[in-house]
Protein backbone atom coordinates (compact mmCIF):
# COMPACT_ATOMS: atom_id res chain seq x y z
CA UNK A 1 0.00 0.00 0.00
CA UNK A 2 2.76 2.44 0.94
CA UNK A 3 4.70 1.79 -2.26
CA UNK A 4 1.56 2.31 -4.32
CA UNK A 5 1.36 5.85 -2.98
CA UNK A 6 5.07 6.45 -3.36
CA UNK A 7 5.00 5.33 -6.99
CA UNK A 8 2.95 8.43 -7.80
CA UNK A 9 5.60 10.84 -6.53
CA UNK A 10 7.77 12.75 -8.96
CA UNK A 11 11.51 12.28 -8.58
CA UNK A 12 14.60 14.04 -9.81
CA UNK A 13 16.78 16.97 -8.87
CA UNK A 14 19.86 17.77 -6.84
CA UNK A 15 20.09 16.34 -3.36
CA UNK A 16 22.36 16.37 -0.36
CA UNK A 17 21.53 12.97 1.05
CA UNK A 18 23.94 13.58 3.93
CA UNK A 19 22.16 16.81 4.92
CA UNK A 20 18.80 15.05 4.91
CA UNK A 21 20.08 12.16 7.02
CA UNK A 22 21.76 14.57 9.43
CA UNK A 23 18.50 16.51 9.82
CA UNK A 24 16.62 13.28 10.55
CA UNK A 25 19.18 12.31 13.16
CA UNK A 26 18.95 15.68 14.89
CA UNK A 27 15.14 15.57 14.91
CA UNK A 28 14.99 12.02 16.23
CA UNK A 29 17.65 12.73 18.88
CA UNK A 30 15.70 15.75 20.11
CA UNK A 31 12.47 13.79 20.32
CA UNK A 32 14.18 10.75 21.84
CA UNK A 33 15.45 12.89 24.72
CA UNK A 34 11.80 13.75 25.47
CA UNK A 35 10.53 10.17 25.19
CA UNK A 36 13.13 7.42 25.51
CA UNK A 37 10.63 4.81 24.39
CA UNK A 38 10.17 6.58 21.05
CA UNK A 39 10.03 4.31 18.02
CA UNK A 40 10.60 5.94 14.64
CA UNK A 41 9.79 4.59 11.21
CA UNK A 42 11.80 6.39 8.52
CA UNK A 43 10.99 5.97 4.86
CA UNK A 44 13.79 7.44 2.76
CA UNK A 45 12.86 7.95 -0.87
CA UNK A 46 16.02 8.44 -2.90
CA UNK A 47 17.87 7.37 -5.97
CA UNK A 48 20.96 7.49 -3.76
CA UNK A 49 22.78 9.72 -6.20
CA UNK A 50 24.14 12.13 -3.65
CA UNK A 51 25.34 15.10 -5.64
CA UNK A 52 25.58 17.90 -3.09
CA UNK A 53 28.27 18.03 -0.43
CA UNK A 54 27.86 19.52 3.04
CA UNK A 55 31.54 19.39 3.98
CA UNK A 56 33.45 19.59 0.69
CA UNK A 57 34.00 15.83 0.43
CA UNK A 58 32.59 13.25 -1.94
CA UNK A 59 28.78 13.54 -1.53
CA UNK A 60 28.17 9.79 -1.56
CA UNK A 61 30.84 9.18 1.09
CA UNK A 62 29.25 11.91 3.22
CA UNK A 63 25.86 10.25 2.77
CA UNK A 64 27.19 6.83 3.76
CA UNK A 65 28.92 8.27 6.84
CA UNK A 66 25.71 10.07 7.87
CA UNK A 67 23.76 6.84 7.30
CA UNK A 68 26.10 4.87 9.55
CA UNK A 69 25.64 7.45 12.33
CA UNK A 70 21.85 7.45 11.88
CA UNK A 71 21.77 3.64 11.98
CA UNK A 72 22.95 3.77 15.61
CA UNK A 73 19.90 5.77 16.77
CA UNK A 74 17.83 3.67 19.18
CA UNK A 75 14.31 2.77 18.12
CA UNK A 76 14.80 3.66 14.46
CA UNK A 77 13.58 1.40 11.68
CA UNK A 78 14.28 2.47 8.15
CA UNK A 79 13.09 1.51 4.71
CA UNK A 80 14.84 2.95 1.68
CA UNK A 81 12.69 3.33 -1.42
CA UNK A 82 15.01 3.24 -4.41
CA UNK A 83 13.74 5.88 -6.83
CA UNK A 84 16.51 5.39 -9.38
CA UNK A 85 15.06 5.18 -12.87
CA UNK A 86 16.37 4.85 -16.38
CA UNK A 87 18.26 2.27 -18.34
CA UNK A 88 21.53 2.88 -16.49
CA UNK A 89 21.15 2.07 -12.81
CA UNK A 90 24.15 2.57 -10.58
CA UNK A 91 22.56 1.30 -7.36
CA UNK A 92 23.72 3.92 -4.84
CA UNK A 93 20.43 3.66 -2.91
CA UNK A 94 21.41 0.08 -2.04
CA UNK A 95 24.66 1.34 -0.53
CA UNK A 96 22.76 3.92 1.53
CA UNK A 97 20.29 1.25 2.68
CA UNK A 98 23.15 -1.03 3.68
CA UNK A 99 24.84 1.73 5.69
CA UNK A 100 21.52 2.44 7.41
CA UNK A 101 20.88 -1.23 8.13
CA UNK A 102 17.62 -0.67 6.26
CA UNK A 103 15.36 -2.74 4.10
CA UNK A 104 15.07 -1.59 0.49
CA UNK A 105 12.16 -1.42 -1.92
CA UNK A 106 12.17 -0.29 -5.55
CA UNK A 107 9.69 1.98 -7.27
CA UNK A 108 7.83 0.04 -9.92
CA UNK A 109 7.53 3.01 -12.27
CA UNK A 110 9.65 6.00 -13.11
CA UNK A 111 7.81 9.27 -12.58
CA UNK A 112 10.75 11.54 -13.21
CA UNK A 113 10.29 15.28 -13.18
CA UNK A 114 11.39 17.14 -16.30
Amino acid sequence: MMLGRVDGLRTGGATSVAAGLKAVRELVATEWRKARSLLVRLVLITDGRANRSIAGRDPLEEALAAARVLARVPGLRTTVVDAEVGTVRLGPASAVASALGASIEKLSTGNVSP
